[in-house]
């Protein structure tokens, strides 16, 4: 891509950006409001966070907090490009039964894991600490290329 290069993608088109030197981006996303038919709408709703170019400080913290927003029932998809094992060993330990955990696409080299909400918190949730604080959290733009 140059400078001025306009990029349209479907909704849901998986695709992946990789910057050879340090580059400025603006991605521009028009939600859809047409229902399309047979899609279940829970599942439209389902918010994705890539990690593959957040900082691995953020990643765990980032992933606790879309879960922490989760009614019973809700759904996050989380995107990898590794299979984030020590995340679900995690979650285990400090939301144990609280989760699902269900790989929709397991590599080699992308990962697709939906977590959904199958209990209500079972005591006072807080933020995960991982030890680095001030460490920015940010979602990720990394996808297969296309």
């Amino acid at each position: 891509m140059f400078a001025g290069t306009i990029v349209r993608l479907e909704a849901g088109r998986r695709h992946r950006l990789k910057a050879h030197t340090d580059t400025a981006l603006l991605v521009t996303m028009v939600k859809s409001t047409r229902a399309v038919e047979g899609r279940d709408e829970r599942r439209e709703a389902e918010r994705e966070i890539d990690l593959c170019s957040t900082p691995r400080a953020g990643r765990h913290p980032l992933v606790f907090a879309a879960l922490d927003r989760l009614a019973v029932g809700e759904s996050v998809v989380i995107f990898n490009d590794h299979d984030p094992h020590p995340l679900r060993l995690q979650i285990e330990q400090l939301r144990g039964g609280e989760m699902s955990w269900d790989y929709l696409e397991r590599g080699p080299d992308t990962f697709r894991i939906r977590l959904t909400r199958t209990a209500p918190p079972a005591g006072n949730v807080g933020p995960v600490n991982t030890g680095t604080a001030g460490s920015p959290v940010r979602i990720g733009l990394c996808r297969p290329e296309v």
